[in-house]
This record gives structure tokens, sequence and C-alpha cells, in this order.
């Protein structure tokens, strides 16, 4: 649901030395400040905001639906880091989508590689709903590129069809869960769709995975990819009698892994009524699930929220809190609808609390932080809880995100005096942040080119995945490595402005294997004859830099060293607005003084060629970084080190 979930939260976790403290579990001030909150009213009534996504440039991204009047439409927002909205996103911060035959929801959102938006939920065909796909680019239009004119649709034929979930795979493919009507009651649903929009004929049966238990319902509400490709979903599944806590693994191809469970499947049965919605995997692969368990009550609807932890092949790990499940009690109506796992393996969760017994309802939107052995962190919040309740209504909390500077961002709907309003608000967090420069282990894009297989070149966090065309896999320097022809091999890598920092440093390892003219290394170019920046390697044997001089020209540096054929050396080029340099294997060999660089759409990043057209670079590279910082002599020369 996430950018790509919780691998990425890890990897900082491990590689920052130190965290700051800060009053955890708190509104942020500076967020709409002073008040930590932000609502929006659709105008014509009831408005939610179900799911949260975070940009790379920082900007928040919530879907969900508003009425119209008549029905609702299905709605995407887009607020500014510091929590107002984007008007220059859809219209005045919003997108909004009517199919035309009744209610349309957003109910999952995440953000691709290129920056594109893709949306998952339902809409009304007239009779029942179907799932419903959008992708969106950047401004808030839809992608024409996708699917039909940016909508993919499904129906079952059998009844309502909805897609609950949403991810992005690393190989452009997504991937969604949810339910499906066999015309009886549902069954659970995963889909999978290619880049552009088609259903994936390689999973499943035409791109669609049913899973049902029993004559009765199944949901499918969370997914997410352990690091060996499998795929969890969580949801609840009905056992003949009440619902149980459901997780289920599937492999790539969509089967049920025989290993995990009972034949794929794990049912938790707290005697009732009970339902899965958050997922998550910590750092030992163990398996978090969040959602509900029903207390006996006269009328079943005291609703407890619970935690479970399982190990890697689903059995409960009764190390973590009661026998392995966490409950929290704080009134006679708690649910949980998702849940994220930080770096320290601690987990936060969202929801609501309060009473619902007789009367209005009273609900809270709240933030619970249980610690690793299952119990409440009381350093979070009030005794580790954060509770928003300004009214004596309805506020719930629906998703969760976690900004790169660990603060927590969180949507749902909150009373406005009159109806709902979509509600997100921001809350200090300091699990995960470093009081040190972020250094070398803060790229912006880290591509190992590990994989020794594919046409995929992962971004170490799945941010800027690129594409090899033509290339072949080898040894590297520090594993793996890819071997450019000299004819036409090369990775495009996209043409996101986040790879075109105002200060940078461009690193990466090359073996030349033949001299043949000036040819790119890497470069970021326009179609229409212009350069951001290109490091080159020339028949000398050296190294240029150019970089573009405010669109006036091109400005270069070039190396001292000769780098020879068949020789591994480390190459990184820095740029500042008022300065460029270029260091081989970790020393400086040249400076030059430079302006600012111009701006625009339309610029490619190419590794081994200029936009995959000309001058390719024949050898092998290597491990490449790209920083939005100018990384010190000292860290450079760290970058330059073999690893033993």
């Amino acid at each position: 649901m996430k950018f790509l979930h919780v691998a990425f939260l890890w990897i900082i976790c491990f590689l920052i030395s130190s965290s700051v403290c800060a009053s955890d579990g708190i509104l942020d001030t500076t967020f709409h400040s002073p008040d930590g909150y932000m609502l929006w009213d659709g105008g014509s009534g009831y408005d939610r905001g179900r799911d949260i996504a975070l940009q790379q440039d920082g900007k928040i991204l919530v879907t969900g639906y508003m009425t119209n009047g008549t029905d609702n439409d299905l709605m995407v927002l887009r607020y500014d880091p510091n929590g107002t909205l984007d008007t220059g996103f859809g219209t005045n911060g919003a997108f909004i989508y009517d199919g035309g035959y009744g209610n349309d929801g957003g109910y999952a959102i995440a953000v691709q590689s290129d920056n594109k938006i893709l949306v998952a939920g339902e809409s009304s065909n007239g009779t029942d709903s179907d799932v419903i796909v959008l992708r969106l680019d950047t401004d808030g239009t839809l992608d024409p590129n996708f699917s039909s004119n940016g909508i993919y649709s499904y129906d079952g034929n059998n009844g309502s069809d909805s897609a609950i979930d949403l991810l992005v795979q690393s190989d452009g493919k997504s991937l969604m869960c949810g339910s499906s009507s066999n015309g009886m009651d549902n069954d659970l649903m995963v889909m999978r769709l290619n880049a552009n929009g088609t259903n994936d004929t390689t999973f499943g049966t035409n791109g669609v995975v049913i899973y049902d238990r029993v004559n009765n319902n199944d949901f499918g509400t969370r997914l997410t990819i352990q690091n060996d490709d499998k795929i969890l979903v969580a949801g609840n599944s009905h056992n003949g009698a009440d619902n149980d806590i459901l997780v289920a693994r599937f492999d790539t191809s969509g089967i049920l892994d025989p290993n995990f469970g009972v034949g794929g499947t794990v049912h938790y049965d707290g005697g009732d009524y009970d339902r899965g919605y958050g997922l998550g995997i910590d750092s030992q692969g163990n398996i978090i699930v969040t959602g509900l368990i029903t207390q006996p009550d006269a009328n079943s609807t005291d609703y407890d929220i619970a935690v479970l932890r399982f190990d890697p092949n689903g059995v409960l790990d009764p190390t973590f809190g009661n026998n392995g499940i966490f409950l929290y009690d704080g009134g006679t109506r708690e649910e949980c609808y998702d849940l994220l796992v930080q770096c320290d393996d601690s987990i936060l969760i969202a929801g609501h609390s309060g009473n619902s017994l007789t009367g209005i309802s009273d609900w809270n939107l709240v933030v619970l932080k249980v610690d690793l052995n299952g119990i409440l962190d009381t350093t979070f919040g009030t005794e580790g809880l954060f509770a928003f309740d300004p009214t004596t209504n309805t506020e719930w909390g629906y998703g969760l995100a976690l900004q790169p500077d660990g603060k927590i961002v969180v949507t749902g709907q909150a009373y406005n005096g009159i109806d709902d309003d979509v509600i997100v608000l921001r809350l200090e967090n300091s699990i995960c942040v470093s009081d040190e420069s972020p250094g070398i282990n803060n790229p912006i894009a880290h591509w190992p080119m590990d994989e020794g297989s594919g046409d995929i070149v992962h971004d170490i966090d799945n941010r800027h995945n690129g594409v090899l065309h033509n290339g072949s896999w080898t040894e590297g320097l520090i594993n793996g490595a890819l071997d450019f022809n000299g004819l036409n091999t090369y990775i495009d890598m996209g043409d996101s402005d986040l790879l075109a920092p105002d200060e940078m440093t461009f690193a990466l390892w090359i073996r030349p294997e033949h001299m043949g003219g000036a040819r790119y290394v890497a470069s970021r170019a326009h179609t229409l004859d212009l350069t951001d920046y290109a490091i080159m390697y020339h028949l000398s044997g050296m190294i240029e830099f150019v970089f573009d001089e405010n669109g006036s020209g091109l400005g270069s540096v070039f190396s001292t060293t000769r780098l020879a054929l068949g020789e591994w050396a480390h190459v990184a080029v820095t740029r500042e607005p008022d300065q460029a340099a270029i260091h081989i294997n970790g020393q400086k060999e040249g400076t030059k003084p430079c302006g600012n660089r111009s701006t625009g759409e339309g610029f490619k990043l190419t590794i081994s060629s200029r936009r995959g057209q000309t001058r390719f670079f024949n050898g092998r590279i290597d491990e490449v970084h790209l920083y939005d910082q100018v990384l010190s002599e000292e860290e450079i020369t760290q970058l330059a080190e073999v690893p033993e």
C-alpha cells in the first residue's frame, strides 16, 4: 500500500548511527500551522480519506471518496509538505472521478518510481460495483497511456467486485487485493496488472486469483511482498459460523504457498467476529497483522484492537504480547485499519476507539505504538496512545505513512459539526531519525546492479528502478555488475526531476574495455539536444564531467588520471550552485566554476548513452549512487574504498 512497504525503513535504521529525541505521538504544529491537522470539505456531505501515500518530494497524497449531493465520487487530494493543498494538482488540489452510475470510491493509493499515481477502489456500473484502477500523471490528470485512457476496470460478472489495497512491484507491475462476488457470497481476490494497465496473464487466471474458504464471505484487505517476492494478504474469512482473521501467502504466479500455515493460509479465531485489516513484516521476517477481535457481549459489538505476530511459517509467536496477541480495549468499539512496522520493529497502528452502544457514537481517531514485545510504548503520546477527539462524534483513522524524517501522517475522517470531512494530521516521531548529516548512507538512488538476470535494474529502495536494454549481467567489483557492449546497451532510468537535484553527487565504478572516441558513461539529456549533466569517457582515457550553464551553454571539467582498459576505477562528480568537481578513486582532480542549471520537462537519465541513442559506453559499470547533496571529500573517499 505504501511506496513498496517497510524494507526501506529497516535499511535506513540499520545505516544511521544515532537518533534524536523528540516528543513522540503529539501533533506536529508546523503542519497546517498551528493546528497540526487539515480538514477538507467537498461541500455536499460526508467525505472520507481512506489511504495515504508520500511522493518523493515530500508531498502527501490521499484517496477516498466525497459526496456530490447524490452519491459518492472517488477523490485524490495532494498536500504540500506544510499541510496546505497543492493547487497545482487536479483542480485546486483535488482530482475527482465520477463514473456516472452511482457510488465510486478510492481505497488505496501508491506512487510509481516515475512519480505517476495509482489509485484502486470500486466504481458502480449501475447494477453493482466493479474494480477500478486509475493512473494519474503528476499534475492530477488521467494518464492516457494506462489501460483505457487512464482507467482500468474489472467486472467478475457475478456481483460486486472491489479492490481494497494496492502496491507497486519493483518491476512496475501493480498488485491488488479485495473481493469478488461469486453470485452467492464474496471471495478473496488478488489481481496483478502489467505496467501499462493490462491483466498480467502470468498471474493466476488471466491476472486474477480467487480464494474461497467455504460457502460464505472472504475478503482481502491488505497485502505486502516478502523479500523472496512471495505475496502476503491479510483479511477475514468465514468459518461457517463467524469470521476469522485470515493471512494467506501466494507465490509469484498466484499459487498458495503450501509451506505457509495449512495449505498456504492461516486462520485466527478469537471466538466471534474477527477481522484483519493491517499487515506488515518486521526485520526478522515475522508477520504482523492488525484488526479487531470481538469480545463476548449481548450484542456482539464490543470490538477490541488486536495485533498478532506470526513467525515466517505462519505460527503465532508466543513471545509477543499475550501468547502472540496484543489487545487494546478503550471502550465498546475499537477498530484498527492500518499498521506500519518501524525500523526498530515497533508497530504503529491507526484506527478509532470509543463507544457506540446507544445514541450518537463518540469515536476518537487513535494512533497506538506497540513495542517489539507486544506492549504499549508509554513514551508515545499518552501512555502509548494518541487520540484526536475534538467533538463528541466521529473521528476515524484509516491510513498511515511515515515520512523520511520519521514524522507520521494519518488520514481518515473527522466531524465538522454537520457531516464528516477528510482529515490529514501529522505527529511527531523520532524513530529512525539521524541527528547527523545524511552522508553516504542516504542517496536519492543507489543501483547496486547485483540482480544477475532480467531487464529491471533495481534502485535499492525501488523508487527509481531502471530498464535495461540489450545488456548482459556479469561479475562486478562488488558482487554483480552490467556489461555494456558499446553498440546498443544502456539503462533507461526515467525522467524524474528528483534525478536532477540542484546540488548533487553522482558516483559509480567503471571498467572501460575499449577506446572509441568520446562515450557517455551517464547522461541526463533532453530530446532537443540539451544536456543537464553527463559523464564521458574519452579516447585519451580521461573522464569529463559536462554540465549545463543555465541554458546558455555547457561547462566541463576533466580528470587528470587516464583510466586504463580492463581496470576498475571509481568516478565521482559533484555540482553545487557555483562549482563543479571531478574525483577519481577518491581524489579530487579538478574543479570549475559553474552557474545555475536550467530546468524543465523532457530530460531523461540514461546509463551508457545519451537517451539510448548515441555514443554507447563499452565496459562494465557497478554500484551507481546519486545524492542530492555534495558529499565531503572524506565521504567520496569512503565510497571509493573497495570492501575486503
